[in-house]
């Protein structure tokens, strides 16, 4: 009687917590990109960044839809959570780092030039589901959360890193036709003088590989498997080789060096989770000990 009391005490968290992430997440996003679009792109105009402005009016609204999406999926998760579906938990996981990935992205966007962080709200507001699912409705080993967490932080700087390449490269592309208005020549101008762009747009896929794959290793910790080291340690060193030339330019050429980019946040803490991959290897997701925690169902 007390387990069923448990089980069903951890379905009725998880349905609120689901449900109500959920609608923060999807009204959140679609209420500031309607209302925050301009504003931000005026912001980027404003600073000087018209790279920024061209990227951002594409990337706002593809958020806000990954957004409403990730937030549609934690509502159906609530779902499965009150008719105690099996599916319920690994929806709600997976939605719920989505939304942190697409509230810190959208939160990253204003601060670059200096305005609101309003989507902080959704992505405190996913962490927290995140962290109560994870701990409470179908506990982990806290290494477990630990380290699923760092390898969603792994996958969300990754992804910055290879966005600020692609906005540094399309800022060369506007370069180079300012030059040659004449949309023809463009491509031959390339050819003749030399591409600016070239060093971004020959590592800017690689890191959004590399962010894929910390996506990989972020939902997989939890099945605990062992092909996660090769891919961590492939991925963490194409971090540390692609993410410092962005992260170098960024604070050597574009700052002055008068103040650290953020871009070397990716790099380096790739070369922490490198090391932690290299010293503990699969300890870090073995399960050395059969615990109730990771045993218990919240299905009944």
């Amino acid at each position: 009687m007390v387990k069923e009391a448990s089980a069903n005490s951890r379905h009725i968290v998880g349905g609120i917590v689901t449900f109500v992430g959920g609608l923060v997440t999807a009204l959140a996003a679609i209420i500031f990109l309607f209302s925050e679009y301009v504003t931000i792109l005026k912001g980027f105009q404003a600073a000087g960044k018209l790279p920024g402005v061209v990227l951002q009016s594409i990337e706002q609204p593809m958020f806000a839809q990954l957004l409403v999406i990730s937030g549609v999926m934690l509502i159906v998760a609530s779902y499965g959570f009150f008719t105690k579906r099996d599916w319920a938990w690994m929806l709600g996981f997976v939605a719920s780092i989505l939304g942190i990935f697409g509230g810190w992205m959208l939160s990253m966007f204003p601060l670059m030039v200096l305005l609101p962080m309003k989507h902080m709200l959704t992505f405190m507001t996913n962490a927290i589901v995140f962290f109560v699912l994870t701990l409470y409705v179908k506990p982990q080993s806290p290494k477990i959360v630990a380290a699923s967490f760092l390898a969603g932080i792994a996958f969300t700087m990754n992804f910055m890193n290879g966005n600020a390449a692609l906005n540094k490269w399309i800022g060369s592309e506007l370069q180079l036709t300012a030059r040659n208005p004449e949309a023809a020549h463009v491509a031959i101008t390339k050819m003749m003088t030399g591409n600016p762009g070239l060093i971004f747009e020959s590592i800017q896929r690689a890191l959004w590989l590399v962010a894929l794959a910390f996506l990989v290793i972020c939902i997989a910790l939890i099945f605990r498997r062992d092909w996660i080291l090769p891919i961590g340690l492939t991925a963490s060193i194409v971090s540390i080789i692609a993410g410092t030339p962005v992260a170098w330019i960024d604070t050597f050429v574009d700052k002055g060096g008068e103040k650290m980019s953020m871009f070397f946040f990716a790099p380096i803490l790739s070369v922490f989770i490198l090391l932690a991959l290299l010293i503990w290897k699969e300890k870090i997701w073995s399960d050395e000990t059969t615990t109730t925690t990771n045993t218990q169902q919240v299905s009944s």
